[in-house]
């Protein structure tokens, strides 16, 4: 786990949460693992063919939507001073 992160336990489906101490948002890691992509063969839109497996590595996703404090803090340090909501 990153150092910028402390451990919060289990969720109740079974995944690890952590709390990311920059914006103090709660993130779920996602375990790799692999899914097919696409619509199986005579179903679906054209450009959902042909179904493929594809593999990710672990991962982390926030659990909530951004907040308007968590959105100030990133564009201040990326976008420069000045904004505001």
């Amino acid at each position: 786990m990153p150092e910028l992160m402390k451990p919060l336990g289990k969720n109740d489906k079974g995944f690890e949460e952590c709390l990311w101490l920059k914006d103090e948002s709660v993130m779920i890691r996602i375990p790799a693992g692999e899914f097919l992509m696409g619509s199986p063969e005579g179903e679906g839109e054209n450009d959902e063919n042909p179904q493929y497996r594809v593999l990710l590595n672990d991962y982390l996703i926030d659990k909530f939507l951004e907040t308007n404090r968590q959105f100030v803090l990133f564009a201040g340090k990326h976008m420069g001073p000045g904004l505001s909501i």
